[in-house]
C-alpha cells in the first residue's frame, strides 16, 4: 500500500491525497511514525488549491500529526484555519474538524471547551443521513465528549455518553471503537472506586486489541490492569501485568 500510494502521488492521480488519508490511518494505528510523516508531507505538497477536498484531507492529517506529537498549539491553529475556510455550513467536514479541535482543547487542559466542540460536532452529524460513516464518527465524538466530561468529574454523564458510543460501535461491528470505549469505561470505573468493574472492562478491551493485533493498545490495556491490581494490593498480579 505504501508503494501504491507514493506511486499514485508521483503520477498525480486525482484521488491520491484521499488514498494517502486512508493509508495514513493504518500507519498511525501501527505506530509507523516515520512513514506517516513522509506520507503527510508528500500529501500536503500535492494537495493543491486551498478549500479543495484534497487540501482538507492534507491539512487534517497535518493537524492530527502535530497533535500526536504533542504540539497542541500548532495543531489547534491548523484546525481553526480549516474550520474558517469551511464556513458555517453543517457539513460532515465541519463536524470532523470541530471534533479534532475539541481533542486539541482536551489535550491542552480545557475539557469544557472540548465537550462543547464534541456536542457541536454531534449536533451536525445528527442532521446527516445516518450512513455507517456518519454513525462511526458520531461514536467517536461521543467518546470524546465522555472523555471531557470524565475529566470534569461529571461521571454519570460521562458513563451515559460512553455507553451510547459503545452501543453504536457494536452495531457497526467496530472492534477497535469497542476496545477504546471499553478501556475508557475501565478508567471511569477506577475513578469511581469500582476495581472489579475496571478489571472487567480492561480485560474485555485487552481481548479485542489482541484480536486486532495492535501491540501499542494491547500494552496500554495490560498496563491499566496492572494499575487496578496495584490499587487492590495484589502485588504479584500487578507486576505480572506490567511485565
Amino acid at each position: 500500500l505504501l508503494h501504491a500510494v507514493h506511486a499514485a502521488m508521483d503520477a498525480e492521480y486525482p484521488d491520491a491525497v484521499d488514498f494517502a488519508d486512508s493509508v495514513n490511518r493504518f500507519l498511525n494505528v501501527f505506530g509507523l511514525k516515520q512513514e506517516s510523516e513522509a506520507l503527510v508531507a508528500k500529501a500536503q505538497a500535492a494537495a493543491g488549491e486551498a478549500g479543495s477536498h484534497a487540501w482538507f484531507l492534507a491539512q487534517s492529517n497535518r493537524g492530527e500529526q502535530l497533535l500526536n506529537e504533542g504540539r497542541v498549539a500548532e495543531a489547534t491553529e491548523v484546525f481553526r484555519a480549516v474550520l474558517e475556510k469551511l464556513g458555517n455550513a453543517p457539513s460532515f467536514e465541519r463536524a470532523t474538524t470541530l471534533a479534532r479541535l475539541g481533542r486539541c482543547f482536551d489535550a491542552g487542559g480545557r475539557p469544557g471547551l472540548a465537550a462543547q466542540h464534541a456536542r457541536d460536532a454531534i449536533a451536525i452529524l445528527e442532521q446527516h443521513e445516518q450512513t455507517d460513516g456518519v454513525k462511526r464518527h458520531r461514536g467517536v465524538c461521543l467518546t470524546d465528549l465522555a472523555d471531557a466530561l470524565m475529566e470534569q468529574g461529571q461521571y454519570a454523564e460521562a458513563r451515559k455518553a460512553y455507553e451510547a458510543g459503545l452501543k453504536g460501535a457494536k452495531e457497526l461491528g467496530d472492534l477497535r471503537g469497542q476496545g477504546v470505549t471499553l478501556g475508557q469505561l475501565g478508567t471511569l470505573a477506577m475513578l469511581e472506586g469500582d476495581l472489579n468493574e475496571a478489571a472487567e472492562r480492561y480485560r474485555a478491551a485487552l481481548a479485542l486489541f489482541q484480536q486486532l493485533r495492535e501491540p501499542a493498545t494491547e500494552a496500554g490495556a495490560w498496563h491499566q490492569l496492572g494499575i487496578v491490581f496495584r490499587r487492590a494490593g495484589q502485588w504479584d498480579e500487578a507486576e505480572r501485568h506490567y511485565r
